[in-house]
């Protein structure tokens, strides 16, 4: 009986023959679901034992991130909550950056960062962008098939999404190169994240999913429903602030490039009383999605919404 229980990181149980124990020993680390509970507990743990961190590092394919704020606080009145969970979490989250890039079968990386409660929509103080963008350095970039960002969005009053100069548009370019599914859910996306420049080894590029949300009283550019740009406030805005329409146009550039491009898809919800929609940037066809609350839907067919609606 092989039990194997990595700090709630993994747990599954097989009877196997001794002959056949390394081998199913390779296939218990297959996947890693960890969070802000399992995280800093797991990280001891391989630490501890550095045969079963090797073991990891060789046979891990997919890595599932969650990292949500602390339950029953808030993390905006409540600072040494918020000082006390994020002196925790932090020193983990830099160390599984450092150690990913030898993960030697990682193909799926998945990332969420949102906080307890929905309504604010805020990063935690820890866990911003500049955070994030430590996984997305180089050094995995050539075995990474499946990316999966899902980062929650900024407080209205906050002006940059993308502070201390760590854009995370410009690393996610940098994916495209060999990844064959992408999919990204910020508040502030522009189009430098299809930016490949002049490279044309992106054959393996099939979909491309893209979720943004604009707030009520946002003075991005935007691209609503009736055709009208709204106009940025400075120059110095516009890099930041990058309107929708940049995101199609360089979204339909890129699949014009790349013929195994399949799927090119935006999900936007412009202000909280329109319901979502969805724009193929291919065919620029434009689905109004039935769901009003779930601008974050992306399946290659919106399926489960029974509602939809073509412009």
């Amino acid at each position: 009986m092989l039990d194997r229980h990595i700090s709630g990181a993994a747990s599954k149980q097989l009877l196997v023959c001794k002959s056949w124990y390394p081998a199913a020993q390779s296939v218990m680390v297959e996947e890693l679901h960890l969070s802000e509970y399992n995280l800093p507990y797991f990280l001891a743990n391989m630490l501890a034992q550095r045969k079963l961190w090797r073991l990891v590092e060789t046979n891990c394919r997919r890595v599932n991130l969650k990292i949500r704020g602390p339950q029953g606080k808030s993390m905006f009145k409540n600072h040494s909550a918020e000082f006390e969970w994020g002196a925790r979490i932090t020193p983990c989250l830099t160390y599984l950056a450092t150690r990913l890039p030898r993960f030697m079968r990682l193909e799926d990386l998945t990332i969420e960062a949102t906080a307890p409660d929905p309504k604010p929509r805020a990063f935690h103080a820890y866990l911003r962008r500049q955070q994030m963008a430590n996984f997305l350095r180089p050094g995995y970039t050539s075995r990474l098939r499946s990316l999966n960002l899902d980062l929650c969005h900024t407080l209205k009053h906050e002006t940059v999404s993308n502070s201390y100069g760590n854009h995370l548009c410009a690393f996610i370019s940098k994916f495209l190169l060999t990844l064959q599914h992408v999919r990204i859910r910020m508040d502030s996306i522009c189009a430098e994240a299809m930016d490949t420049g002049d490279d044309e080894n992106t054959a393996n590029l099939e979909s491309l999913v893209f979720n943004m949300y604009i707030p009520n009283n946002d003075t991005r550019p935007g691209f609503p429903v009736d055709g009208r740009a709204l106009p940025c406030q400075t120059k110095e805005e516009y890099p930041i602030r990058c309107p929708l329409r940049r995101m199609m146009r360089a979204a339909k550039r890129l699949s014009e490039r790349k013929a195994t491009i399949k799927t090119a898809r935006i999900v936007t919800s412009f202000y909280p009383e329109q319901r979502p929609v969805a724009i193929d940037c291919i065919s620029e066809r434009r689905t109004i999605l039935a769901n009003r609350n779930d601008w974050t839907a992306d399946g290659p067919l919106f399926n489960g919404y029974v509602n939809e609606e073509a412009e």
